[in-house]
């Protein structure tokens, strides 16, 4: 007989008595005891994981709060500096506000973003949807206070089952967060099965002034540069919790899973336009040399301030594009120095008054320039410069005036008059051929380079300068041009690489064209017109194939507020 591992056996030859001897197998009793425990632990077990799975773990920071509240957003953990627990195969459920986030079985609404409101209160977020593909983004150009950079980070995916799919954020000053999964809720999803559903967030640190990227307790994993990325959780765990952030850095890559690859590619431009009373846009992309490859080092800087420091009762602004050659670091300069050497010129009340009276400054930017240059010490760097000034005149409208080093233009429209405001300094154009003849530079039939540039005025390269004197810093100052006060101005700016692939004309064509579209479509924000212009050009370059960084600034006067200003 078997009952709970007893076995009753009766020995050959031997009497049995009437108490009915036994022999006890002790190994199959406490065999048969250990399988009872193990199916109470197991059952046990199972109770509290389904517990578990039904509602959110999250472990509260203060040892005296006897409650914690279920997260609201996906990110808030992230965004309030928790450490907030997330069961394997566990879904964040919850709302934002009247944008409900369903489960992952129900099916998933519009995807949701949260971005800083950097125009108002840099505490408060909005939220907004993402633009699906082809659509101009809805997004208001960016602004900060004075003196704050602009940052964009650019992701692209570069390896992978979705190789190609890009995603970008800006942020001036303050937070900006994008996310990375498989859920369609991600700003960037990457359809890949060793992608968790949540698995990193990307966040902009205001204090450190860097990105970092924080693993929300994937399953596979994550890389920065082949090294993982740093985790909290503990091996063989159910409960994985979001690890502790890593910084990134321009040209970073990142690894999700084992195929998906990622590249970061980080930017700054410097943004100073809270009060202009006109829209301003700006984007940019550093692209690359084919589709589909590496991009190229990013060597473009933006620079946008309105009103000019220490300019007084008269707001005057400065629009710049550098594009640097030989590294970055000439332009990033110039982008510092020239806004200020700029407002040191116009600070002086004789210079000022002379510029407001006359209407024209060019005695200004050439005086800038010179300044600029002379402060550079690159020997081996330099950048092409495109400045343009603006100040109000006596008419409720603008005055620009405009100089250049290099290739990069601006282009002008109001109404019907339109005007170049820059001039081509590559050594294949005619006028820039004739002045290296005039100053004793004789160049062979065909030859398209001096000393292996293709431009012959920059700022910085201070070696090659010295080398060859036909090289020049001096400015292409361009006539003054006024913009009434109708609401028809529209200013184009742009690196090379916009103009290698588009003509100025056609650039501001297609300006014109979005502006009336996006006009017609009914949109209430007049603040999505220039940056969706900007976008939208650096969009066609892309589609055109341009090798060379493009970056683009668009003033939209159409938008032009209300309110007044100082007028002479």
């Amino acid at each position: 007989m078997w009952g709970l591992g007893v076995r009753t056996t009766r020995r050959a030859g031997v009497d049995v008595g009437g108490d009915g001897k036994m022999e006890v197998t002790k190994v199959l009793f406490c065999g048969g005891l250990a399988v009872v425990v193990a199916y109470g632990i197991y059952s046990c077990t199972c109770r509290l994981r389904h517990r578990q799975l039904r509602s959110y773990h999250e472990p509260a920071c203060d040892n005296h709060s006897p409650t914690v509240q279920r997260p609201k957003d996906l990110l808030q953990p992230l965004l309030e500096g928790s450490d907030a627990a997330v069961g394997l195969g566990h879904t964040w459920r919850g709302s934002r506000g009247s944008n409900p986030v369903p489960d992952l079985e129900r099916g998933l609404e519009t995807a949701v973003t949260v971005e800083s409101d950097y125009l108002n209160d840099p505490e408060r977020s909005v939220r907004k949807e993402v633009p699906t593909a082809g659509e101009v983004p809805k997004a208001r150009a960016a602004s900060s206070n004075l003196g704050l950079p602009y940052y964009k980070i650019q992701l692209e995916v570069v390896a992978g089952p979705v190789a190609g799919l890009r995603a970008e954020k800006q942020v001036v000053g303050s937070n900006a967060v994008l996310t990375i999964g498989r859920m369609p809720q991600n700003d960037l999803v990457l359809n890949d099965p060793e992608v968790s559903g949540k698995h990193i967030v990307i966040s902009w640190n205001a204090k450190l002034s860097k990105w970092e990227l924080v693993d929300m307790g994937s399953l596979n994993g994550t890389l920065v540069n082949s090294r993982p990325a740093s985790v909290s959780h503990k091996a063989n765990s159910i409960v994985r919790q979001r690890g502790r952030p890593t910084p990134l850095s321009n040209g970073d890559t990142i690894t999700l899973g084992s195929s998906s690859n990622v590249l970061v590619r980080i930017s700054a431009s410097h943004l100073s336009i809270a009060s202009a009373p006109f829209e301003v846009g700006v984007a940019s992309d550093p692209m690359s040399h084919r589709r589909g490859g590496r991009p190229l080092p990013m060597e473009d800087v933006c620079l946008c301030e309105w009103p000019l420091r220490d300019t007084h009762e008269i707001p005057f602004g400065i629009f710049c594009v550098f594009d640097g050659h030989g590294g970055s670091a000439a332009a990033e300069t110039a982008s510092r120095l020239m806004p200020q050497k700029m407002a040191e010129l116009l600070a002086v009340e004789e210079t000022r008054k002379g510029v407001l009276t006359n209407n024209e400054a060019s005695s200004v930017l050439r005086t800038a320039f010179r300044n600029v240059e002379e402060a550079l010490d690159f020997p081996y760097e330099g950048c092409t410069a495109t400045v343009l000034l603006m100040w109000p005149d006596a008419t409720s409208g603008f005055v620009a005036q405009c100089a250049n080093v290099g290739d990069s233009h601006c282009i002008v429209s109001n109404g019907d008059q339109q005007l170049l405001m820059t001039e081509d300094h590559r050594v294949t154009c005619k006028e820039e051929r004739l002045r290296l003849l005039e100053s004793g530079k004789q160049l062979k039939e065909g030859e398209n380079r001096l000393a292996g540039m293709n431009i012959a005025r920059a700022l910085g390269d201070k070696f090659l300068k010295e080398e060859e004197s036909a090289f020049s810093a001096e400015p292409f100052i361009s006539n003054v041009f006024r913009l009434s006060g109708d609401g028809l101005g529209l200013v184009v700016m742009a690196s090379d690489g916009l103009w290698d692939v588009l003509s100025p004309r056609r650039a501001l064509q297609l300006a014109a064209e979005t502006r009336d579209r996006i006009a017609e479509g009914g949109v209430k924000s007049s603040h999505s017109s220039a940056q969706g212009i900007a976008k939208l050009l650096v969009d066609q370059a892309r589609e055109k194939r341009t090798k060379d960084n493009t970056s683009v600034i668009i003033l939209d006067f159409a938008s032009k507020s209300k309110s007044s200003f100082h007028t002479l």
